[in-house]
């Protein structure tokens, strides 16, 4: 994917936070760019660490690991602008 908008992004998020928790994960956009994936969704680190390496293979960007704290990029609507950013 060449332009990232914030609406494919969150599909993509929403899809594999998903795929990992094992249930959808429903909630409005708003509403889940605001959740934390430890802390309201009920993943664990491990599961932090493959959502973010499938992020990086489908949108073919690098997340170097001080990024992940220094972004708080546990926080969904905090990874979306990342990836935006990161297709720029």
């Amino acid at each position: 994917m060449s332009d990232a908008n914030n609406d494919d992004i969150l599909t993509v998020l929403r899809n594999e936070i998903s795929e990992v928790k094992g249930e959808a994960v429903e909630a409005p956009d708003e509403a889940f760019r605001e959740m934390h994936m430890i802390e309201d969704i009920g993943l664990d680190s491990l599961d932090l660490m493959t959502i973010l390496f499938q992020v990086e293979q489908h949108f073919d960007i690098s997340i170097p690991e001080p990024d992940i704290d220094a972004h708080d990029l546990a926080r969904v609507g905090n990874m979306a602008d990342y990836v935006k950013r990161a297709k720029a």
